[in-house]
């Protein structure tokens, strides 16, 4: 192998530099040679062998060792905990020492981290007597926000800490009373037992998460209670105890009060206020009182009420009552209540009754219910009594009552507008109403519009009622037995009343004329009502005209008349003008304008239907009889003939209109002349044209009779328009041409006008040759038919009977004249060869 030799001095003196101390600078550095031999033959298979060595630059090898350094994760310290210690639980007993409420707390700390720990005790306004930690005094700091727990913990000391607190603090004493508050160290679990050294005492702590008066027996068995006192194995005869968990909590209130044992061996004296509020309703009364206990001497475990025994009890109400029965006795029915924890201040009683009356006694004498007390020293109180809207009373008997006002009732039975409203002092009272049954006062004003059509009679009713004192549920309509009722709904009658909201309806099996309607809810004030109803019709004389007319009676269409105390309505009379409709032998109606009715409605009406007649009722009933025939069809014909002169030719556009009224016909007839026939065009419209063969005997001579047809039978409005053209021959300039307007004659017509319009182009000129027969000029600018506009138009005529029209056409031809310009002046320049 060839070896090549370097001297590599920095390679040596490199890695030197790494290894030197802070005295080195001062020093001269040696210089140290080596000789390497890099082999250039077989490099890879030298090189890539265990313990082989690999040299590179030192900034080569600084880069790879910081790369290295950043790569290799960094060591976390270990966390530390977020607090050194912290209280878990305290366990305290409070008992009353003469004017002071002591404490006696074991404060359980968990120690977290060594060193020196800081416990915030709060304990602000209290007084402490004594701390200890093993036995030991604590040491306690006072701060600004009370006292804080100094103790020192080293490593590998017991993790828990007992600190032993007696703190007091005088309570507050107010007649019936005393409380004291105290600012507790916080934990999660803490629990009081509190100790008041008189029996059956009403203990409260605030705030209380759970509490038991008898703590012994729930702790019985539990091995993390800790209390060596002998007074907690069994609760002494002289004291009050009660165990509450109030959790973590800055405050803490406890409050008692010494529970008086009454009057030994006297009876509870006792004195109720009560409520009564009696609802009239139809066919039901319902009560409801409200009795107020006050109690004081004793105590009550059980109440007594009587009720009169025609009234049902539905339910007797109060969270404290246990159960209450009902027993008939002579005098009514006695009601006995159990409470569940003797009342020995007040008790309140709700008291719910009911009674059913029927239709027979409807309008009779009502004794309102009187709920009496039993055992009781006082009962006073009121009674209010309510009657529904279709009800009325007054009263009969009233002893033991005075009467009240308004103002003088509570707050809450002034929200409701009661009937009648008295006070007693005694329930031994007497009161007695008669009820009477209210009859709703009706008025109503009623539109009723009859449609006659060839194919179906339609009437419609808007009825307005004016209902008054009560309301009602139900409303009746007279509805002739041969209509089909399509619709009844609620109106607002155009005119913003209340629609009725219609439930159902029916004829009635009695009277098949009265149809009765249900209402969902009750109707009262001013509401609307419509009802639609329809008959078909077929009768050929309707449908097309046979000279004869047909009888129809005219439909009572109305409000049922029993309940209303006043009705007044209009009748109007709808048909198309095809029809011809006399009334006859009229019972009730009377002669009124049509405007009347018309306006005072918002009823839809069949298309091509014109008001005819109008009629005015009251609340009689009413009749009449329709002759009603078909008119014969009455056909008029109206024309435009547009004819715009131009070199060498005559432009013709015809329109013909034919205006069929009353009834329909299945076709027309049109005469063309015969020179023009065969080179007239008909437009697509509404008619088309077949020639007539036979021709008619009342053609006329060179004339073409055309039969003009639709898809159906024709009436209304019916148009056809025609066009074709007449060559002007050896019209040369200077030349004059005699040209007959060509006549198209409507036939079978009662009526034929039209109008012919002249246009001409500018080098022609046309004059009437000889005199026009049957045509009056008119102006084209504004006197053209259904204000048509024809431009350039130069002449109209205007023919309402047989017509007959020549023109001179004359051609020019256009020169040039000297312009010349004369204010208000008339030119004529005559150019002469």
């Amino acid at each position: 192998y060839w070896y090549l030799s370097f001297v590599l001095a920095t390679c040596l003196t490199a890695p030197g530099r790494t290894q030197e101390t802070p005295d080195s600078t001062h020093q001269n550095p040696e210089i140290h040679e080596q000789t390497i031999y890099v082999p250039y033959e077989k490099l890879q298979e030298t090189f890539e062998r265990t313990g082989r060595g690999v040299y590179l630059p030192y900034e080569k090898f600084q880069e790879l060792w910081q790369a290295a350094r950043q790569a290799q994760p960094t060591p976390q310290p270990p966390e530390s905990p977020p607090a050194k210690a912290l209280i878990t639980q305290i366990e305290s007993e409070a008992f009353v020492r003469k004017d002071v409420m002591q404490v006696e707390s074991t404060v359980t700390i968990a120690v977290l981290a060594d060193g020196w720990i800081d416990i915030p005790l709060s304990l602000a306004d209290s007084a402490i007597l004594s701390a200890t930690i093993d036995g030991e005094p604590a040491k306690l700091v006072a701060r600004d926000d009370g006292q804080h727990l100094l103790f020192q913990h080293s490593e590998g000391a017991d993790q828990t800490v007992s600190l032993k607190l007696t703190f007091a603090r005088s309570f507050d004493q107010t007649p019936g009373q005393n409380s004291v508050s105290f600012h507790p160290p916080l934990a999660p679990v803490h629990r009081w037992l509190v100790r008041i050294p008189e029996t059956q005492s009403k203990v409260k702590v605030f705030p209380m998460l759970a509490a038991t008066e008898n703590p012994d027996a729930e702790s019985e068995g539990q091995e993390d209670v800790e209390d060596d006192s002998e007074d907690n194995a069994s609760s002494p005869d002289h004291e009050t105890r009660l165990l509450a968990f109030v959790g973590a909590t800055p405050t803490v209130r406890i409050e008692w009060t010494p529970k008086s044992e009454g009057a030994t061996g006297l009876d509870a004296l006792v004195s109720v206020q009560s409520q009564t509020q009696v609802s009239i309703l139809p066919g039901t009364v319902r009560t409801v009182s409200q009795l107020n206990y006050q109690i004081s001497r004793s105590e009550l475990s059980q109440l007594t009420l009587m009720v009169p025994s025609d009234h049902r009890v539905v339910d007797v109400v109060d969270p404290n009552i246990r159960a209450w029965n009902v027993a008939a006795t002579d005098n009514g029915q006695q009601i006995v209540i159990d409470l569940f924890q003797p009342a020995n201040e007040s008790q309140s009683v709700r008291l719910e009754l009911e009674q059913f009356r029927n239709s027979a006694t409807e309008d009779s004498e009502l004794v309102p219910p009187q709920v009496v007390a039993e055992n009781v020293g006082r009962q006073r109180g009121v009674v209010v009594v309510r009657l529904a809207d279709e009800l009325r009373a007054e009263t009969v008997r009233r002893n033991g009552l005075s009467q009240l006002d308004a103002s003088e009732l509570d707050a809450t039975l002034q929200k409701t507008n009661w009937t009648f409203a008295f006070g007693f002092a005694n329930p031994d009272y007497d009161l007695a109403v008669r009820v009477e049954t209210v009859e709703p006062s009706i008025s109503v004003r009623q539109w009723t519009e009859l449609s006659v059509e060839p194919r179906q009679l339609t009437a419609r009713l808007l009825a307005v009622y004016e209902i008054r004192r009560t309301g009602v549920f139900d409303l009746s309509v007279n509805v002739p037995e041969a209509f089909e009722i399509v619709q009844i709904v609620g109106s607002d009658a155009g005119q913003g009343k209340t629609p009725v909201q219609v439930d159902s309806f029916a004829r009635d099996t009695a009277d098949p004329t009265l149809v009765n309607i249900n209402l969902s809810a009750k109707a009262i004030g001013d509401v609307g009502l419509m009802v639609h109803i329809r008959r078909t019709l077929d009768d050929a004389n309707l449908l097309s005209p046979t000279g004869e007319a047909t009888t129809l009676d005219i439909p009572q269409l109305k409000v049922a008349d029993a309940d209303l105390e006043r009705s007044e309505g209009w009748l109007t009379l709808f048909a198309p003008e095809g029809l011809r409709i006399r009334t006859n032998s009229t019972v009730g109606l009377q002669n009124a304008a049509i405007e009347q009715n018309a306006a005072s409605q918002q009823l839809p009406k069949p298309n091509a239907v014109r008001p005819i007649q109008s009629f005015r009722y009251g609340t009689a009933t009413y009749s009449g009889v329709m002759e009603i025939e078909r008119r014969q069809p009455q056909v008029t014909a109206s024309q435009r003939l547009v004819a715009r002169f131009e070199p060498g030719v005559v432009h013709y556009q015809a329109t013909v209109a034919y205006q069929i009224r009353y009834s329909s016909v299945p076709q027309l007839r049109l005469d063309v002349p015969s020179s023009i026939a065969e080179s007239i065009r008909v437009e697509p419209g509404d008619l088309k044209e077949t020639s007539i063969s036979p021709a008619p005997e009342d053609l006329s001579t060179d004339y073409v009779a055309w039969q003009l047809t639709g898809d159906s039978e024709l009436i209304g409005t019916k148009r056809i328009q025609l066009t074709w053209e007449q060559p002007l021959t050896n019209l040369e300039v200077g030349k004059s041409l005699a040209v007959a307007v060509p006549r198209l004659i409507p036939e079978d017509v009662e009526q034929s006008s039209g109008q012919i319009v002249l246009v001409k182009a500018e080098t022609i000129d046309i004059l009437p040759d000889g005199t026009p027969t049957g045509l009056i000029p008119i102006d084209p600018n504004h006197d053209l038919e259904d204000g048509a506009k024809i431009p350039d138009a130069s002449a109209a005529l205007e023919f309402h009977a047989d017509w007959q029209l020549s023109l001179q056409v004359t051609r020019y031809q256009l020169e040039s004249l000297k312009q010349t310009s004369i204010e208000r002046a008339f030119i004529r320049a005559v150019q002469t060869e």
